[in-house]
């Protein structure tokens, strides 16, 4: 595997994650260096001083403060109290552009993202703005690359489907650990017929990072949502996804608590013509996020799927119901 195939972890502090033996989990330690024949960090434990072997997946970056400044800086990033975007700005400027700063930068913009701009969308600009300095100027290509990550989520929302396209074209070479993450947005569009060799191969290695757990951590969910629109628009052109979908209830069965598990195992039903088990997984989760949040976007995907599995059946009446 490339070393760029994974993130920067070498000489990084990190604590430990997701591990089947769980007493490892939560342990911190020193990444020393990368075993190429076993695909692994070299990990010296803080606890014990041992040597021990993790994969990418297993390992997150734990940034250790140098000053009080920095200090103070951590812990409100962390705790989401740093919602004053120019006081923010302010305090980083204040400091080095070392590794872990623009780390915790890129980690205040995009809890940001998910918080204070959901509520006042003059904080959209401002973050965009910032995000792109990062990758203009951060010498840290690692970090440019989660830095393009979280722009890409600011321009998917706002409909710039090309350049959200173009921008995560970019990270392909050289992606360390989140090509799953860009194979999401890299997802079916009115130019798949084009790109469809670079999504395909893009699709086929996210599947062996996530098989072989050699990627960042990553949304599972959303993946398998990205998937299941790329592997439709195979079957549509006549290609055969059955390995594809027994692929895909592995990963799902790894995430089942994820919100929108139903409405993922219906769109894995429907791309095995198993339309009746799609309607019916469908359904419920319908009515769960109806009663729920009602969330507008997930119910008009799985009013989508009703409609396709009912005129599959040949029911057209309850299809045109589903539409209305």
């Amino acid at each position: 595997m490339n070393r760029k195939d994974i993130p920067n972890l070498i000489e990084k502090h990190v604590y430990t994650q997701y591990l089947t033996a769980t007493k490892w989990n939560g342990q911190f330690g020193w990444v020393v260096g990368w075993n190429e024949e076993r695909e692994r960090f070299v990990v010296k434990m803080d606890r014990d001083g041992s040597i021990k072997l993790f994969k990418p997946y297993n390992l997150c970056y734990a940034p250790i403060p140098q000053n009080e400044k920095e200090k103070k800086l951590g812990k409100l990033v962390r705790a989401n109290k740093l919602v004053d975007f120019e006081q923010g700005m302010e305090l980083f400027d204040q400091l080095s552009k070392k590794y872990m700063l623009i780390w915790l930068k890129v980690t205040w913009l995009k809890n940001l993202w998910n918080g204070e701009s959901q509520q006042d969308k003059r904080y959209i600009p401002k973050i965009q703005a910032a995000l792109e300095n990062i990758i203009e100027t951060s010498q840290f290509q690692d970090l440019v690359v989660t830095a393009k990550i979280e722009l890409a989520h600011i321009l998917s929302w706002k409909g710039n489907v090309e350049q959200v396209t173009d921008l995560c074209m970019s990270c392909i070479g050289a992606h360390y650990g989140h090509l799953p993450e860009l194979f999401n947005f890299l997802r079916p569009t009115t130019g798949m017929q084009d790109n469809f060799e670079i999504v395909r191969r893009t699709y086929l290695q996210s599947k062996r990072m996530i098989e072989n757990k050699t990627c960042g951590n990553c949304d599972l969910a959303m993946f398998i949502d990205a998937s299941t629109n790329f592997l439709t628009f195979c079957k549509n052109h006549n290609l055969n996804t059955a390995e594809e979908c027994i692929f895909l209830r592995k990963t799902l069965a790894s995430c089942e608590s994820s919100g929108n598990y139903l409405l993922a195992i219906g769109r894995i039903y429907m791309l095995e013509e198993n339309y009746e088990e799609a309607i019916r997984n469908v359904q419920i989760h319908q009515e769960s996020i109806s009663s729920a949040t009602g969330n507008v976007n997930m119910i008009s995907i799985s009013y989508g799927i009703k409609v396709h599995c009912y005129i599959k059946l040949g029911n057209k009446s309850m299809a045109k119901k589903s539409i209305t």
